[in-house]
């Protein structure tokens, strides 16, 4: 839905590499759901589409480094004004840029973490998007993207799959996604009462057509903490943009 194919990317002038093409900080995806130009930086024509937005990250704003480059703080770009937060230098992540110059903040794939406020709260229903990279790491092994509903994200579960809990009083497993995880994708979840789908690259990966919505009142990225969970994520995330309510067209 919101990740264009290379043709269709083509075809509107938007970046493949960048999801924000304008710099405005909507998402290209988003802005064609609402009907402005992904091309033009028109934030401001369109608060009352642009609504319920409760967490937004960019790894090419708002990040703290210390002397060492490792991050202290992700300023949340929403009129929230929230903050991701390292707990200890040595389990925080890093940012990297890829060979297009996209700016990634990159877990190690062993114990990195950020805290995040409880952005959720008083939600009945999400949808979040993330543009995520996976590195290469030993198989078999569960890695943890987040922990925003009933139990931490493993991404990928230590079967290949994804293990989501986001939203969810559930947590749903699936199957190995057919594609290559180690190139930049968008992965989405959308929970509410009357249904619950996860999808990768804008095609449906998981679907409940009933929910019960549950959110983190402590939620984090990266490491959970818990060895039931295995390691942080190892890769990095571009982007991540959380709504209050559905993102429909």
């Amino acid at each position: 839905r919101v990740l264009f194919r290379s043709l269709e990317e083509f075809r509107r002038g938007t970046h493949p590499k960048l999801a924000d093409t304008d710099g405005d900080g909507v998402p290209d995806g988003g802005e064609i759901l609402m009907g402005s130009n992904p091309l033009v930086a028109d934030l401001a024509a369109m608060p009352s589409q642009w609504r319920g937005v409760r967490l937004h990250l960019r790894a090419d704003a708002g990040v703290t480094l210390d002397a060492s480059g490792a991050v202290t703080t992700w300023k949340d770009q929403s009129a929230r004004n929230g903050m991701a937060t390292a707990s200890s230098t040595t389990r925080a992540p890093r940012v990297q840029s890829d060979s297009a110059g996209r700016a990634w903040v990159q877990f190690d794939g062993f114990d990195d973490w950020l805290a995040l406020p409880n952005f959720m709260a008083g939600a009945s229903a999400g949808d979040i998007f993330a543009v995520v990279q996976q590195a290469a790491g030993p198989a078999g092994e569960s890695r943890t993207l987040w922990n925003l509903g009933s139990a931490p994200t493993l991404y990928p579960h230590s079967s290949g799959g994804v293990f989501e809990a986001f939203g969810t009083a559930s947590a749903r497993l699936g199957p190995s996604p057919l594609f290559d995880q180690m190139q930049p994708h968008l992965y989405e979840v959308m929970a509410k009462a009357s249904g619950w789908t996860s999808r990768i690259n804008g095609q449906v990966y998981l679907s409940q057509i009933t929910n019960t919505v549950a959110f983190s009142s402590a939620p984090s990225l990266g490491y959970s903490g818990g060895s039931n969970f295995g390691r942080a994520l190892a890769g990095g995330i571009a982007e991540i943009i959380c709504f209050d309510r559905e993102l429909t067209a």
